[in-house]
């Protein structure tokens, strides 16, 4: 596990295939907005000596709890998670969620947590789920993998749940295009806050390094995280 030296040891970082943010190439080579911008954080460090590693969030999650992993690279905050893991202070993206419907749903804007009553939303697994579902009577369908947010559309289009779920709205946006399935959906935003993301780190990392990270992260990288995300849209 990462030792306060810097380079004494290699930094594992966990990602999902999460678009634009990060996801691996037709080469598999790690690319997306997060992954570009922990390495100009690692170069503020000094830090050379990391390696990303794709997983399904539920299985980065317990990595990351077995100190498998050193950090999440893309990672909200929950209750459950902030008891766990070490959060920095900052956050370098705020994100806004969203669902997605079929084309022909009556439903064309979420104005309160009422207008989803009822519905049955697929999720991933182990994902940050907003409050204004936990707290509805909807029924939840968390799905498992590394394509989930695919597989939960293909699920939609044949009518097996009423919406989709995502903590990203650009990055629903993004798998519908993928999928050539623009035609078939309506990709409505969840009126509520914007959902921090932060690179968040082992209980078994030395607290040392988290300081050293957060010393690196500026209230300005939010700023910058939107134009990095921009090279991928």
């Amino acid at each position: 596990m990462l030792s306060t030296s810097l380079q004494a040891e290699t930094l594992k970082l966990g990602i999902v295939n999460l678009h634009p943010h990060m996801f691996l190439d037709e080469n598999h080579e790690p690319k997306g907005a997060a992954i570009d911008y922990f390495k100009i954080v690692a170069k503020r460090m000094g830090l050379t000596d990391y390696v990303f590693e794709e997983y399904p969030l539920s299985r980065l999650v317990q990595r990351l709890e077995e100190a498998s992993l050193d950090a999440a690279l893309f990672l909200a905050k929950n209750p459950k998670r902030e008891l766990i893991f070490q959060y920095p202070k900052l956050p370098y993206s705020e994100i806004k969620s969203g669902i997605v419907v079929n084309s022909s749903s009556a439903l064309n804007q979420v104005s309160s947590e009422a207008d989803l009553t009822g519905f049955k939303i697929g999720t991933i697994q182990n994902s940050f789920v907003s409050p204004m579902l936990t707290r509805n009577a909807v029924d939840l369908e968390p799905l498992p993998g590394v394509e989930s947010p695919g597989k939960n559309l293909q699920k939609l289009a044949f009518n097996r749940l009423d919406a989709v779920y995502l903590p990203c709205y650009i990055s629903l946006t993004s798998e519908i295009t993928k999928l050539g399935m623009e035609d078939k959906f309506k990709v409505l935003n969840l009126p509520e806050p914007p959902i921090q993301i932060f690179t968040v780190f082992s209980p078994f990392v030395d607290s040392d390094f988290v300081e050293k990270y957060e010393s690196a992260v500026y209230e300005s990288d939010i700023e910058l995280y939107k134009e990095l995300v921009e090279n991928y849209l």
